[in-house]
């Protein structure tokens, strides 16, 4: 049986698949299996699965029909045999020694999940010029600890995501937790989710993921159209866990705010995105719905500066300036399609995707 198993969800992912899975198979800890799980790819994804399993033995291949990250996840887990699983992405990648110093941290420390920082970066930029997130070295070893982590760095991806960490199956397992049919944000509601079966953490202070940012050109391809449908659905989870475990204070308050105000922001691009299809009248309904919920305005009551842009299209969006807010998003559109490395030296100033 191996001891760690490797489960990684594959979906119209061609262009990237071979190098996340290359960097797997050079890891400094070879006692895994790799789960590739074709989640119905239309780009020969699936096929390249088959032929990568077909060069080394660690490799599995599931084929399934198409039902979301979430369910190939869940497909994963049910043949998975190892004591520890990992959940990389399949656009992304891991430095050689992950596996092994991840392992080594969650053995000695018998802690129940492993987490270190990531470096999220362009394709067409190099690593070391992306940007780091990476926790401090330590050890939680009481329910209230580990809490107060995941709610405080929930936001900032420490916490919410999954590939950054390394769980002892056994705790998934025997909690039950499965993860959503969501499109998007099915990783944080997991991890809300497992944090009450979570007796201790430790926390490893080195970069060792590598997080693929989406480029301009397919950034919107990862929306579903029902996206702030999923956000809301993460607030009032995260929320509710907030009230639950007695840790409902501004801090947490502001970084949910600027996840889930970010979050609107790209809502209002993508709706005056082609990959949308909104018409005119569509896209005034949207607007008029955000700018009508109740949640938008609880967070909007609380937001701090996001950058430049960010903070101007809320502010029409309080406003309710809907025409201005069009005019805004069309220059920024502009900019993406036309001035591409204009527009690259405007994101780092602070126009977020």
């Amino acid at each position: 049986m191996p001891e760690i198993s490797a489960i990684v969800p594959a979906y119209n992912c061609s262009r990237y698949l071979e190098r996340c899975v290359q960097s797997i198979l050079g890891q400094t800890f070879t006692d895994f299996e790799l789960i590739l799980v074709d989640d119905g790819s239309t780009d020969g994804s699936g096929e390249l699965c088959d032929r990568l399993a077909v060069e080394d033995s660690r490799i599995k291949v599931i084929h399934k029909e198409n039902g979301g990250a979430g369910s190939a996840r869940n497909a994963g887990m049910k043949v998975a045999s190892a004591p520890y699983w990992v959940f990389p992405d399949s656009d992304d990648w891991m430095e050689p020694d992950m596996l092994e110093v991840l392992h080594s941290h969650i053995v000695e420390c018998g802690a129940d999940i492993a987490v270190c920082g990531f470096t999220a970066s362009y394709y067409y930029e190099k690593p070391e010029f992306g940007e780091k997130t990476c926790p401090e070295k330590g050890f939680l070893k009481d329910k209230r600890e580990i809490r107060d982590f995941f709610t405080r760095y929930f936001p900032d991806g420490l916490a919410g995501y999954l590939w950054n960490k390394m769980y002892k199956a056994d705790i998934i397992v025997k909690s039950g937790v499965e993860f959503t049919d969501m499109r998007r944000y099915q990783d944080g509601m997991f991890n809300l989710e497992l944090v009450d079966y979570l007796d201790s953490a430790v926390l490893v202070d080195s970069c060792l993921y590598h997080y693929k940012l989406n480029d301009v050109e397919d950034v919107f391809e990862k929306y579903p159209v029902n996206k702030f449908e999923l956000m809301c659905r993460l607030l009032d989870e995260y929320q509710a866990r907030l009230l639950k475990w007695g840790l409902d204070q501004p801090p947490q308050k502001e970084k949910i705010a600027s996840f889930f105000l970010r979050g609107v922001v790209s809502c209002i691009d993508s709706i005056y995105s082609p990959g949308w299809g909104f018409d005119k009248k569509q896209r005034k309904a949207y607007l008029n719905e955000l700018s009508g919920s109740g949640q938008v305005r609880q967070m909007l009551a609380i937001r701090k500066s996001y950058g430049r842009y960010p903070d101007c299209v809320l502010s029409l969006l309080e406003k309710r300036r809907l025409l201005s807010i069009r005019l805004l998003v069309r220059a920024k559109m502009f900019l993406k399609k036309y001035l591409k490395p204009v527009f690259r030296i405007l994101k780092r100033w602070g126009i977020k995707k």
